[in-house]
């Protein structure tokens, strides 16, 4: 022991996945684009919007799907802070395959502007809504090459097999299940559950 004082910073907790929310998560415009979603679930396609902070504004940019499809292609090559969107009548209660393969090619390529804070948010007609966040980068990084590397109809078979998560599931039973998925994977992410009105 050489006598000096050990910075505080040594003995603080590292952000939790509330913490992490609050910048964009918690944003008024990102709960009230969230609300906004929730009246699309019972369209016939995904709808969602990139979120991308511009010197303190979050900007959003709208996107949507081909009508029956359960995905939609979304733009993130002008880097984005937060990803939300809507799952329809008939598909997951929980995120989907295709939503994790965007976040890992996002992540990849060096889209996400601020990986400490990135969240990405899903409403559905099962009356959920979540956010999910990057806790743990380095866990995160490796299981991106995992999902990346044999494509995504490899990676969405593995997703249904290994997380037994279904359309033909309740919401509960999908919550569970993609917890363990996510814990048993060391995908590095978490989500937090968000209430009706998205204030908590």
């Amino acid at each position: 022991y050489d006598g000096t004082r050990p910075s505080k910073d040594m003995f603080d907790d590292p952000e939790t996945p509330c913490d992490k929310i609050k910048k964009f998560g918690e944003s008024q415009k990102t709960k009230d684009l969230m609300n906004n979603l929730k009246n699309e679930t019972k369209s016939d396609r995904e709808k969602g919007y990139t979120l991308k902070d511009n010197s303190g504004t979050l900007n959003e940019n709208y996107f949507e799907g081909t009508p029956g499809e359960n995905y939609m292609d979304v733009d993130v090559s002008d880097g984005v802070n937060a990803i939300i969107h809507s799952h329809y009548t008939g598909l997951l209660s929980i995120f989907s395959p295709d939503d994790i393969f965007v976040i890992a090619a996002a992540y990849k390529g060096g889209y996400i502007k601020d990986t400490q804070n990135f969240v990405l948010g899903v409403v559905t007609d099962s009356g959920t809504q979540y956010y999910m966040v990057i806790d743990d980068l380095q866990k995160f990084s490796t299981f991106s090459d995992q999902v990346l590397i044999n494509g995504f109809n490899i990676y969405k078979n593995m997703y249904k097999r290994l997380g037994k998560i279904s359309e033909n599931n309740s919401p509960a039973l999908n919550e569970y299940n993609f917890l363990n998925y996510l814990d048993k994977n060391n995908t590095g992410l978490k989500i937090l559950e968000g209430s009706e009105d998205m204030n908590t």
